[in-house]
């Protein structure tokens, strides 16, 4: 590990969606959960984004979708389905995991955002939920450069 920042991001909730098709994610869709600047420190070194986050919906038949971006590259998405009522009962929040890798490529600054949103309409939740298990939950997060070897 060259280099690690970690943090945590509060409770927070949305409507932005972000469509469940058969099209690409856009970088203005969903809501921002997380911005975070890195500077590499070195050229052959990859970037290791990692957090799972907790996440629920106000209605019951929504695709929850997270997307990471690299300045305005797409490089991670990941879904999952609250319609699922066997898993996840009304009120009862999701696991949603994100690890992504990206090469740093070179020594310029590069912008992560982590970005949520739902497929239709009504309210994302993250860290929280309809039922809030007695309050909201943050998610810490970590970004590590490690050598690419």
């Amino acid at each position: 590990v060259i280099q690690a920042v970690s943090g945590t991001v509060n409770a927070v909730s949305g409507t932005t969606q972000i469509p469940f098709d058969n099209t690409t994610p856009l970088i203005t869709e969903g809501f921002q959960l997380l911005s975070l600047s890195v500077t590499p420190k070195a050229v052959a070194s990859k970037q290791y984004l990692t957090l799972n986050l907790n996440v629920d919906h106000s209605n019951n038949n929504r695709i929850i979708t997270a997307t990471v971006w690299v300045n305005t590259s797409l490089i991670y998405t990941h879904s999952v389905n609250i319609a699922d009522t066997l898993i996840a009962p009304s009120g009862r929040p999701l696991s949603l995991p994100i690890h992504a890798w990206f090469d740093s490529v070179d020594l310029t600054p590069k912008t992560v955002q982590v970005r949520v949103g739902a497929n239709g309409n009504g309210t994302t939740y993250v860290g929280a939920s309809t039922v809030t298990l007695g309050g909201n939950r943050n998610t810490d997060y970590s970004l590590m450069e490690v050598l690419n070897v």
